[in-house]
């Protein structure tokens, strides 16, 4: 599809690009019937059967989890050259371009959006799926500022066992054990310390562990992650005491050290400060499932605010029902645009880390010109005055 804008696909006419997945654009469609806008992803079927069979998986989940803090599977386009999935529309962007308007946010902020971040992973969690690539890309903010996790590009479900085969993600946001040590791993405590990270870049506006590690396929990867696991965490002066103390918690390098979802939702940070978000009624008669037409979105009322999670004394935790490239250990590394994918995102991370050195170094400089010139003006002083 070279050129979607305005251009119909099954029930939808496909308007401005919204972002890029792994396998393919995510466009912004508005139901040719109902007016409703919807996000919807596009594969193109000639990804391959192994690729295809990712989409299935991503649809499978999706399908089978109903929370109002993770995006809504609304509907899916079959045609000769693509596969649609279409998702509701969440107008607030991505949380990383929110955060890094603000540099950073301030902590009852963060715990408000990081509460809903855990009642969404300790869903899914309960229902036995692990997302595998929590990032702040993959976490969407709604009209009410509310958080909604996306792209389950990489979600998968576990057994009791809880051990899961292929490492798969986003370099920085990674568990180090996922890189470091070989066979399977925890999934849950590998979502948890990608929360630790999306927290740690939430509360202070840079990545945790500072490196200047190039990532350049698989070695790069652990070369990366062995300086991680020697790097003591460092906290800037504005934080406080409780906010530490969860974030070492959840970065902890050894898995079967690291805290769980219990101990996370009973931590003093969460508790600390005063939120009271009210719960509106919610309708759950309409979309309650997925068809391979429009006519699950045909019912659907105007578009109402994402329902906020009421946060109440002695019940922190209630469930409210309804309501870009990343590595993978099967990833072939002699493929150009793998290996770019993960340079483009340590460019990114790189240039905003220099961006703040560049401030640092302004306000040093400032600060020398001035010291300079009250030395300088108190010696023409002296000088005068002899």
């Amino acid at each position: 599809m070279k050129n979607n804008v305005g251009e119909p696909f099954g029930p939808y006419v496909l308007t401005r690009t919204l972002g890029e997945g792994a396998y393919g654009k995510v466009k912004l469609g508005i139901h040719r019937d109902s007016g409703e806008e919807v996000a919807v992803k596009l594969i193109s079927k000639g990804v391959g059967s192994s690729k295809l069979a990712d989409i299935e998986r991503e649809v499978g989940v999706l399908k089978s989890i109903q929370h109002s803090s993770i995006i809504k599977l609304l509907d899916v386009v079959d045609t000769n050259e693509y596969i649609g999935i279409v998702l509701e529309y969440i107008p607030g962007g991505e949380l990383y371009n929110y955060v890094d308007k603000k540099h950073h946010l301030e902590e009852v902020e963060a715990c408000r959006i990081f509460k809903q971040l855990i009642q969404g992973v300790d869903y899914l969690h309960t229902m036995k799926i692990v997302h595998r690539d929590l990032k702040l890309e993959n976490l969407l903010l709604d009209a009410a500022q509310n958080l909604v996790i996306t792209d389950f590009g990489f979600a998968i479900k576990f057994d009791d066992s809880d051990r899961i085969g292929s490492p798969c993600g986003t370099p920085y946001y990674l568990a180090p054990e996922l890189i470091l040590q070989e066979g399977p791993y925890a999934g849950r405590a590998a979502d948890i310390w990608s929360c630790g990270i999306i927290l740690y870049i939430m509360l202070v506006g840079a990545y945790p562990f500072d490196s200047n590690q190039k990532i350049d396929g698989i070695d790069g990867l652990r070369a990366l992650y062995a300086h991680i696991s020697a790097t003591t965490l460092t906290f800037p002066e504005h934080l406080s005491s409780e906010a530490e103390d969860l974030l070492k918690k959840l970065l902890i390098v050894n898995p079967t050290d690291r805290c769980n979802m219990e101990t996370i939702k009973s931590h003093r940070w969460l508790t600390k400060f005063d939120l009271n978000d009210e719960v509106p009624a919610i309708d759950n008669s309409s979309v309650n499932g997925i068809g391979k037409s429009s006519e699950a979105l045909c019912s659907i009322p105007p578009i109402q605010k994402r329902p906020t999670i009421r946060i109440t004394t002695g019940s922190n935790w209630i469930t409210v029902p309804n309501r870009k490239r990343r590595y993978n250990e099967t990833d072939n590394y002699n493929d150009d645009s793998t290996i770019a994918d993960l340079r483009k995102r340590v460019k990114v991370l790189e240039s905003y880390i220099a961006k703040r050195k560049r401030w640092e170094n302004v306000k040093t400089t400032v600060v020398g010109m001035i010291a300079g010139a009250l030395g300088y003006g108190i010696s023409a002083l002296i000088f005068t005055c002899h």
